[in-house]
Formats: structure tokens, sequence, C-alpha cells
């Protein structure tokens, strides 16, 4: 792969569209909650929900940004 690739805010968009993929499916499964950051919550959703998106415009938002 090329220099972009290797950039870090192109791999940054990639994984959030890997969560993005990953959390369309489970929130039609109805375990769209496993992405929920809640309060009393173990501590991976604090990192998840960096990379949980709403739709993709604002997965594409949150790349511009």
């Amino acid at each position: 792969m090329g220099r972009l690739a290797r950039s870090p805010t192109v791999q940054t968009f990639l994984l959030f569209l890997l969560v993005f993929a990953v959390q369309v499916p489970l929130s039609l499964l109805g375990l769209g909650g496993l992405f929920v950051l809640t309060p009393r919550a173990a501590p991976i959703p604090l990192v998840l929900s960096v990379y949980a998106h709403a739709g993709i415009g604002h997965l594409l938002a949150n790349s511009v940004a």
C-alpha cells in the first residue's frame, strides 16, 4: 500500500468504518446498546464510544472534523 494508506487519518477513518459496519447489524438485532456509553459500564465503552456513530452523515462529519 502507498503512503496514504499508512496515514493515521486514513487508518482512523478505516477504524470508524469497521466499527460502523459492526454497529449497524447489531442495532438491527436489538443489540445496539452494546455501544452506548453508560457511567457504570466497564471501561471498554469509553474507548468504543469514540468510534460509534449514529449514521453515515455522523461518520463523515467526524472524519472531516
